[in-house]
């Protein structure tokens, strides 16, 4: 630009790319100019982004976000059932199956015992049906009851009951609390599914 006669560089963060001017123009948002004496501005890389104009450099998006573009203002969040572990990422990736994740997330958590997510993907965990159980955490699917014994009702009429998994209470037995934790009467009214089988 012209000052009193005498030529300046545009700062970092400003550009001229025509001769003859008084003033620089500000990088627009999504973009950057990183020294002085600047032609042109960029765009910031995939997986960075600049939210205002002026910038000289561009931020990483987050962990739990992405940005597939170039020249972008902001990062995308990770969908429900998908994750992005690091900054800087271009791209989410799936939860395995036997794992579960909601939007934004930096990891996918593992299905809890008498749940199970059968597919990658999944946005929620499924409990484990009546004459079935699901024994471990990370399970990609239920497995039958033995001839000989049972799960849900017919088991849990029983005196003995069923044990069931209760997240955040333990685990109940029948009317019971029998290990783990204090009894959680929402969590065994909502039936969360069944870890093992019992005689019948």
């Amino acid at each position: 630009l012209y000052d009193s006669g005498d030529c300046v560089a545009c700062a970092a963060g400003s550009y001229s790319n025509e001769g003859r001017q008084s003033v620089c123009t500000r990088a627009p948002a999504g973009f950057f100019v990183s020294g002085a004496g600047a032609t042109a501005a960029e765009p910031c890389p995939a997986g960075t982004y600049a939210p205002g104009a002026g910038s000289r450099s561009c931020a990483d998006c987050a962990a739990g976000s992405y940005q597939p573009l170039a020249g972008q203002t902001s990062c995308e969040s990770a969908s429900a059932g998908a994750y992005v572990p690091k900054s800087g990422s271009t791209a989410e990736e799936a939860c395995p199956a036997g794992s579960t994740s909601g939007r934004g997330a930096k990891s996918c958590e593992a299905c809890a015992p008498a749940t199970y997510a059968a597919e990658a993907s999944a946005t929620r965990c499924v409990s484990s049906a009546a004459g079935y159980f699901v024994e471990a955490s990370g399970a990609t699917g239920q497995d039958p009851c033995a001839a000989g014994s049972a799960s849900g009702a017919s088991a849990a009429s029983r005196r003995e009951g069923i044990r069931r998994y209760i997240p955040g209470g333990g685990i109940a037995s029948g009317a019971s609390a029998a290990t783990g934790g204090p009894r959680d009467e929402a969590s065994t009214s909502a039936s969360p599914g069944f870890w093992s089988c019992v005689a019948r």
